[in-house]
């Protein structure tokens, strides 16, 4: 029968020698040692064993659960632990079907900041459930907060990270508070314990786009341009501001960040005066 070194039987089976050799460590290969070189052959058989391992890993399988169920268990038992890989393997679909969706929005986001004209849009704001992680630029979360945290930086980009600016942090006068945090989209809410998070309803806005440094820090000069735009349009912000703010992108050489800023419109008015 033909011996193969590692290198060789991990050629003819197509997978890294390091594989093998983690199969090896965890009992399922056993190579047989030259006892005058040490190195270690394979054989054929080893390769049927590889395929063994495989199918299992291609399933969902860890190397401590294959080793498991390649060395201890019998075909029935094998087939319940098939089973709780197929109910696993259905929570991943979903998760997928969500996922798929989820990552087109994105990146139609994203989209827009690079828009040549990003001219302030009158629109909706989508309701959100909020999970406030900081008091400003500080993280302040109770043990049940952070488990709920876990569970929704999970579902990235499904959830998503807003930042609130709270009511006054626009206007010259009163301190600057915001808030960082996590949230759901009211539809994509269902099965959350919502009554956990803070109920950011539906609002007309008016949105801006703005790049900016991300370097710079979240300060009431961070917003100048959102001051300074809210001045000249003598509009004036008396509820909290809610900003969608994807992932951080380079730039021309500089690592840019990225805010939809959402300003309330109040009872209409503010289209009125929009130029």
């Amino acid at each position: 029968m033909k011996q193969y070194k590692v290198s060789g039987l991990a050629k003819e089976m197509g997978v890294s020698p390091d594989l093998l050799k983690l199969y090896e460590e965890y009992g399922l290969i056993a190579p047989r040692r030259d006892p005058g070189s040490q190195y270690r052959y394979y054989n054929i058989y080893d390769g049927g064993q590889l395929v063994s391992c495989l199918t299992l890993r291609n399933m969902g399988f860890s190397v401590r659960q294959t080793a498991d169920a390649l060395r201890t268990m019998d075909h029935s038992a094998l087939a319940r632990a098939l089973e709780g890989r197929r109910a696993a393997l259905e929570e991943e679909r979903a998760r997928l079907d969500r996922l798929i969706p989820a990552v087109e929005e994105y990146a139609a986001f994203l989209a827009e900041f690079s828009a040549p004209e990003r001219e302030p849009l009158v629109c909706v704001r989508p309701g959100y459930y909020f999970l406030a992680q900081s008091s400003s630029e500080e993280f302040r979360q109770t043990g049940e907060q952070k488990l709920l945290a876990r569970r929704l930086l999970d579902e990235l980009p499904w959830s998503e990270r807003l930042l609130v600016l709270r009511a006054g942090a626009l206007r010259g006068d009163g301190p600057f508070h915001f808030q960082w945090g996590l949230a759901l989209r009211e539809d994509r809410a269902e099965g959350w314990p919502v009554e956990e998070l803070r109920y950011l309803p539906p609002r007309r806005c008016v949105r801006l786009m703005e790049n900016h440094d991300a370097a710079v820090k979240v300060s009431r000069e961070g917003f100048q341009s959102v001051i300074t735009w809210l001045a000249a349009e003598g509009l004036a912000v008396e509820e909290d501001v809610v900003c969608r703010v994807p992932v951080t992108t380079m730039e021309g050489g500089m690592r840019t960040a990225h805010r939809a800023v959402y300003l309330p419109v109040a009872d209409g008015k503010w289209v009125e005066n929009l130029h």
